[in-house]
This record gives C-alpha cells, sequence and structure tokens, in this order.
C-alpha cells in the first residue's frame, strides 16, 4: 500500500524551467512577525540574467542591474505583461 507513495523526507519540488531573458517576479518571504495582509506579496519584474541547471537564476531589475545574489527556482514566479 506504501509502496507507491512517497514517504516524505526528501521530496523534490516541481519546478519550472526558466531560460535567460525570462521576466520573473520575486516572492517575499512570508515568515515575518508583523507582516500585514495588506503588503504586497512579491516584487519585480526583474529579468533572469542566467539560469544554471539545479534551480539557482541570476536575476537582474529592468535597468540592468544585477541582484547581490543568485535566487532559487521556487521563488520566483514568470511574469506576464
Amino acid at each position: 500500500a506504501q509502496d507507491e507513495r512517497s514517504s516524505g523526507g526528501s521530496q523534490q519540488e516541481y519546478q519550472e524551467d526558466y531560460s535567460e531573458d525570462d521576466r520573473v517576479i520575486q516572492g517575499l518571504a512570508q515568515d515575518a512577525p508583523f507582516r500585514a495582509t495588506w503588503l504586497p506579496n512579491y516584487e519585480g519584474p526583474f529579468v533572469v540574467k542566467k539560469a544554471f541547471s539545479r534551480g539557482a537564476l541570476v536575476l537582474t531589475n529592468m535597468d540592468d542591474e544585477e541582484l547581490p545574489s543568485p535566487v532559487n527556482a521556487n521563488v520566483v514566479k514568470r511574469y506576464y505583461a
């Protein structure tokens, strides 16, 4: 009965494939103790400058200024405009 179900632990989340010049928005941390409900949940848009195979993304803002550190692909969403 348990042979087809995952036993938890090292589950791999679904990651969308991003490529260079894709537009994305970055999710904000939801664990702040005083986070109000009327604050935005995402910031951006950003442009993917480089996408690595394990899900790390190097992002730039719309003025082509690179963000200080790479982000994981599971904290961004594709931005359609």
